[in-house]
Parts: structure tokens; sequence; C-alpha cells
């Protein structure tokens, strides 16, 4: 400073190092949490605080401590290799970039080095030699030793505090500890170090959590999805895979064949608990959600479509009743289905009326406390072997009113008087499953037969396929995958110039295509049952997957009759039936453009 006295240069130096010394210093007497700090030193890089005890340490603070203590430390300063690395203090909220220091050989060749990757305690990065910066009195001071050590230890209990600090010791302050920790002891920090010690003595002693409990803890806090079946799920869908494996597919041909309903497999997966499986509890049935239905019937689909849709198609018909249905009406039709193997029907098809179902004809009129219903239906899954059918039929004969309100929903009883069952339609795929048509001729229905109330209907009938069309993406899923896992196995056996045609990439690039979708389609379905179990509105998430699986399946059948060239335009391999079984995914339940409508539909309602 010109034309000041020695005496005046002196003071200010002492005032303005006083000033730097009180800014650094805690500004709490909570031991583990800091403030901000602002230093009034022209350096650029002074020291940042931040709240909640994070705190960014120099890379200079431990070596300039250990210079003024030991100068043989401050001769071998420029020697010193600076590298930072992250330490956490295990309270899952703070990080701390510690300065690390070692010493590094002289290199005779004196040719600038690129960057290396070097590795230090797990973690990788880019380092490389570099004078150190100049730090200022602020750094030189800085309290965060004494916080990471007293963090670390209130973590682990008193126990482990020694090997705690010792283990810190030798990580972070290296061969100039013992001179740091020396000059720490001889200024203001000796009252911080005492006073952080003090606390560790009131902490209780804690033990550490076992691997058993750790893991229920990350378990129950783990947020965002989990692809790992529950232990419940795993019992139905290896249940279902079983009965799938012994007692489906080694009778998948022969119903193919015949065209006969395997009264004998509706049987059998009665006694195991494998019919009526979203039954509620209280009505005898296992009470699944949507997503251990879906489990199951991808694996009956996988060994044959057509006997899958024998089994479940009686889903169809309970669904509304367990939706819409009164106490009564549950006790009455639900629990007759749980007592004995016996099915429902759903009956909407109409002649003129599929996907337009507004268009239907079939009529129900109100004469006194009855209702008597005449029309007829079509394409009727479970329509010959029945024991009682939902029906949707117009109420209102106004052309005018409302699709919302035209419509009311009944039960009606198979042995009831003017209901006839048609014949047994001879279809391309699915053979198995008892698809008639059936007509209702002054068939007179009691008012207690009603669901939900005149004028329901359509809604009832939406609600439910919200519910059903998941479930049949599933069992596309379960066609895709078999005709994935046997085209497989034919790539594997049959060879072409010398080699398995698997080696062929044409063939490879078929099988990828395959399983892209078969793993899409899985995770669609899987997305819709997850929305439906939570109760929310999922005609969206429903309609992509049964869009997706049912495209997805009938390209898998047409790839996999491909890879096999000849032999899968033969009978006497799976794929042409399986071909066959993948066509009608693509109609029932709505066409694959009437889901991409609601799609649309429903995605430009959302940003409207």
């Amino acid at each position: 400073m010109m034309g000041s006295s020695p005496h005046n240069q002196r003071t200010v130096r002492l005032e303005k190092r006083n000033r730097l010394r009180n800014s650094s210093s805690l500004t709490s007497s909570n031991a583990f949490r800091t403030s901000n700090h602002s230093a009034s030193s022209s350096n650029a890089n002074a020291t940042r605080y931040t709240p909640v005890a994070s705190t960014i340490f120099s890379k200079s603070a431990v070596a300039a401590d250990a210079a003024a203590a030991c100068p043989r430390a401050r001769t071998r300063r420029n020697n010193l290799d600076h590298r930072s690395f992250v330490a956490d203090d295990m309270l899952g909220m703070t990080r701390y970039d510690v300065t690390r220091k070692e010493n590094t050989k002289k290199r005779s060749n004196n040719k600038k080095r690129r960057p290396r990757l070097q590795k230090s305690r797990g973690f990788s990065r880019f380092s490389q030699s570099r004078a150190p910066r100049r730090t200022n009195a602020a750094e030189q001071r800085s309290p965060i030793a004494p916080l990471v050590l007293c963090a670390a230890a209130q973590r682990q209990g008193t126990r482990v505090a020694v090997v705690v600090i010792s283990v810190a010791i030798s990580l972070y302050w290296h061969r100039a500890a013992a001179a740091s920790l020396r000059f720490a002891l001889t200024t203001k920090m000796a009252a911080r170090v005492t006073k952080a010690l003090r606390a560790l003595k009131s902490i209780q002693h804690s033990r550490a959590l076992s691997t058993e409990a750790a893991a229920a803890a990350s378990k129950a806090n783990h947020s965002g999805y989990c692809f790992e079946l529950s232990d419940e799920q795993k019992e139905y869908q290896n249940l279902a895979r079983k009965f799938a494996r012994e007692e489906i597919l080694p009778k998948a041909a022969h119903y193919d064949r015949t065209g006969e309903f395997p009264w004998d497999i509706v049987k059998k997966a009665f006694e195991v608990g494998l019919m009526n499986l979203s039954i509620p509890a209280k009505y005898g049935g296992p009470d699944l959600k949507s997503f251990e239905v879906c489990l199951c019937i991808e694996e009956f689909a996988h060994a044959c479509s057509g006997i899958c849709l024998a089994l479940t198609g009686s889903e169809l018909g309970q669904t509304p009743v367990i939706l819409s249905g009164t106490e009564e009406q549950k006790k009455k039709y639900l629990g007759r289905l749980t007592e004995e193997p016996l099915l429902a029907a759903y009956c909407v098809t109409e002649p003129s009326a599929g996907s337009d179902v507004a268009s239907i004809k079939t009529r129900a009129e109100r004469k006194g406390d009855k209702w008597v219903i005449n029309g007829q239906k079509m394409w009727i899954t479970n329509g010959g072997v029945a024991n009682w059918y939902f029906v949707l039929a117009r109420s209102n004969p106004d052309p005018k009113c409302p699709t919302s309100k035209a419509f009311t929903a009944f039960i009606v009883e198979r042995d009831t008087p003017g209901v006839t069952p048609g014949r047994k339609e001879w279809n391309m795929g699915q053979r198995a499953s008892d698809t008639r048509g059936v007509t209702f001729e002054d068939v007179v229905v009691p008012e207690e037969n009603v669901l939900m109330k005149e004028g329901d209907g359509f809604k009832v009938a939406m609600g439910t396929f919200d519910r059903t069309r998941t479930p049949v993406a599933a069992g596309a899923t379960g066609v895709a995958q078999r005709c994935l896992d046997e085209a497989t196995k034919y790539s594997l056996e049959r060879k072409t110039f010398g080699q398995p045609i698997c080696m062929h990439q044409a063939v490879q690039f078929l099988l990828a295509e395959m399983a892209m979708g078969v793993e899409v389609s899985r995770l669609a379905w899987m997305r819709a049952a997850f929305e439906s179990d939570q109760g929310r509105r999922n005609s969206y998430y429903a309609s992509i997957a049964k869009a997706l699986a049912s495209d997805v399946a009938n390209k898998c059948a047409t790839e996999a009759v491909q890879i096999f060239g000849g032999n899968g335009f033969n009978s006497d391999y799976p794929v042409e039936k399986l071909m066959r079984d993948a066509k009608i995914y693509q109609i029932y339940e709505g066409t694959s453009q009437i889901q991409r409508l609601i799609i649309g539909r429903e995605l430009l309602g959302r940003y409207q």
C-alpha cells in the first residue's frame, strides 16, 4: 500500500485475516450443519458452502495445513498429484468433494501426456497432473474434516466410530494427516473437534440392519416399475403352465380336428381352481386381479388358444355381473358357476351389428314387471354350452335416443322358453371354442334380472370390454410366444447349405423381429392390467394392448410359417394351426381398426 507506514500495513493485514477467520467459522450451534459462506477474498475460486452440511473442500486445504506445520511438506508441495473424488456421508443427502493427494514419481519424459483413465476406489475418471492453485485463509481453516467423521460415526454408531475415523484419515488425509492434525489442534478447529467427539459419546449404540431387513426396507421404499412377479403370481403362473403343458397341449390337435368342446379339460381346470378366475372370494371364486388372470390366459393360449377360449370365454359373460350386478344377482349367478363347472356367455354381436353396437336390433319391451326379448345374436362364444347369458337389447325404440340411454342389459337363463342356440360354427381357427348363434323369441325376463337400471346397458357393455380386452391381449401374446418358440427350435434343427438355418442372417432377423414384438406386447398387456387393478379407467391402455398384441400374433405366425418353409404349410407341423388361430384376435372384442379409433379418441381427449 503506497504512502502507508509499516505499522498501518500490518494492522490492515491483521484485520483482513481476522475477518477471513471469522467468516470461516460455523454460524450455527449444530455441529452437523453449516451455513452459506461468502469469503471476502478477491480470489474467484474461494471455497463455497451450501446448506444442509454440504461443503466443497479445497483441493489444497490439507496441503496448506501440512505446509504450515511442516516445512518439509511445503518443499514437496509441487510434487503432489491433486485428484478429487466424491465421498458420501452415508446420510443420503450430503456430498463432499474431498481432496486426495498422492506422491507421484518424477517422470524422465517431460512430454505432455494424454489424460489417462484412472480408477480411485470405485470411481473412474480422467485425471491429469496439474499445479495446485493458491488458497486463502478461509480455505486453510475449513471445518469439513470433523463434519465428515461425525456424520459417518453418527450413522454407524459409536462402536464403529474409531474404525470410521481411522479409515477416513487413511483415505482422505494420507501422509500429511499427522501434521494437519497437529496444526488443527492449535487453532479454533480444536474446539470443534472436541465438541464433535463429545457428541459421539451421546449417540446411542445402533446395530446395522441385517441383509434381509435391508432388502425388505429397500423393497418397501421402492418406487417405479418392478418386473418381478410376487410369490402368489408365480404360483398361479406355474400352475397354469403345468396344466397347459400336461392337459391342453397333448389334446390340442385332436380338438382342432374334431371341433368338439373340451368338457374333460374344463372339468379338470375346475377341479384345480383354474376356472372363474375373476369371481370374488365371497362368491366362491379365487378373486384374482386382472394381472394374475392374464398370466394364466397367456399360458393357456401358448398351448392352444381354442381351448383357452373354452376355459376363459365364460369370463366375458361373468364380468358384467361382477361389475354391475346386485348382491342377489352375484350370489345367484356367480355362486352357481363356482359350485359346479358351468359356463356363461356374452350376447352382444348380431348379424348386422358387430363393432357398431348402436346398430343392435334385438329389442326388449317392458310388460308390467317383466321384459320380453326378441332378436338374434351371432358368433356367441359358449353359445351352446352356457348356463346363462348376458344379453344387450334395445329398450328405447326411438331412433333419436342417444346410444348411451337406448339399451338395457339382462341376465337370461339358458333354459328359459324361447332361447334357441343355433348350429356350431366351423371356424378357420380356435375350433375347440363353441361358437354359435342364439335366437331369442318372446323370451320373458323378470325385472330382477336387469343389470343396473333401464337405459344403462351400453355403459355396462363398454365397461366390460375395458376389462376383457386386456386378457385378449394376453392370449394373443401367448400365441406369439408359441410361434417364436416353435420357429426358434425348428431353426436350430433344420439345416441348409451345411449349417442350421438359424445361422443365416435372414432367419435371425425374422426371429429378432418376432422377439421384439412378443416382449413389447407382454409389457403392453401388463400396463393395461395394472391400470385396471388400480381401479382406473383403462380404455386407452386396453385398446393399445389389444391392437398391438393382435397384430404381433399374426405377424409372428406368418414369420413362423415362413421359417418352416414348405413344412409350415402342412398340418403335420403346429405353425399352420397357430396362423389360423391368430387371425381372430384382430376381429373379436373390437377389430384392430376399432381399437385404433378408441386410441385416437382417448389421445385427443387428453389434449382438449
